[in-house]
């Protein structure tokens, strides 16, 4: 029986609490009278991280040169901008996309201003929190397996963000 007249006793307060604004409102909540309850509400904001590719060469051109020096150079063949909200920060992701198997054994990715390693089937690398908006140039160099052949492949690689 209680509880049923509890019901339209908080909807009365929530309504007068709303009419009478927020001073009233934080007044009322400070120091509640016979007959008044309280109420906390909180959020939880889940972390969430996006990517942006500003650009992105679309393939990989490998030279008789560059297959018998071992590497490939590909110097600011993407641009990205990364958006994220975790205080733990985020997960860079690299992943493989259609390449012929013997072509790479390893990647360098140089940008973010740091150079990191990631294997020929991808890789990922963590990053701090950053407010706003982060913007890097990416550029690679590509180590070739001893079976690679010159030509244009299609761009091995593909960039996204995890929230951590």
């Amino acid at each position: 029986m209680a509880s049923r007249r509890l019901v339209p006793t908080l909807i009365a307060l929530l309504s007068l609490a709303h009419a009478a604004g927020p001073r009233t409102a934080l007044a009322d909540r400070t120091a509640p009278g016979p007959g008044a309850a309280r109420i906390q509400v909180t959020a939880t904001v889940l972390p969430r991280a996006s990517i942006t590719v500003l650009h992105q060469e679309m393939y990989l051109n490998v030279t008789t040169e560059d297959v018998s020096r071992g590497y490939v150079d590909a110097p600011a063949a993407s641009r990205i901008e990364v958006r994220e909200n975790s205080p733990r920060g985020y997960l860079l992701v690299f992943a493989e996309c259609g390449v012929p198997e013997p072509l790479v054994a390893r990647v360098s990715v140089r940008g973010l201003g740091t150079e990191m390693e990631i294997g020929p089937g991808g890789g990922f690398v963590p990053r701090p929190h950053a407010r706003g908006p982060v913007s890097a140039e990416l550029g690679y160099r590509f180590s070739l397996s001893r079976d690679a052949r010159p030509g244009t492949y299609p761009w091995p690689l593909s960039v996204s963000v995890r929230p951590l």
